[in-house]
């Protein structure tokens, strides 16, 4: 592979990184951990620490939902045609 070229990505990802305290595993290859991929252009992010899940939205038009820990998304729901920029979560 050419040195000015960047290596194949994984996707549009969602990632997290240790900033105080011991490495994981998991982070060491990468220097981040994948938490989901596949996203397109995700933008809008937003962490529910109670429930203990991250909530991303993309320029495709979907809603996913991720556990704070890797593993697959859920789609929560898609609108072709239109962007998310962002979200806000409201508790009642």
């Amino acid at each position: 592979m050419d040195g000015n070229r960047i290596p194949p990505c994984l996707g549009n990802t969602l990632n997290k990184k240790t900033i105080v305290g011991p490495t994981r595993d998991a982070e060491k290859a990468l220097g981040r951990e994948i938490i989901a991929q596949g996203f397109a252009e995700a933008i809008g992010l937003r962490l529910d620490k109670v429930r203990q899940r991250i909530y991303v939205t993309d320029l495709s038009g979907r809603l996913c939902e991720c556990m704070t820990e890797p593993g697959p998304k859920t789609k929560i729901y898609e609108r072709a045609g239109h962007s998310y920029t962002g979200l806000a979560i409201v508790k009642y």
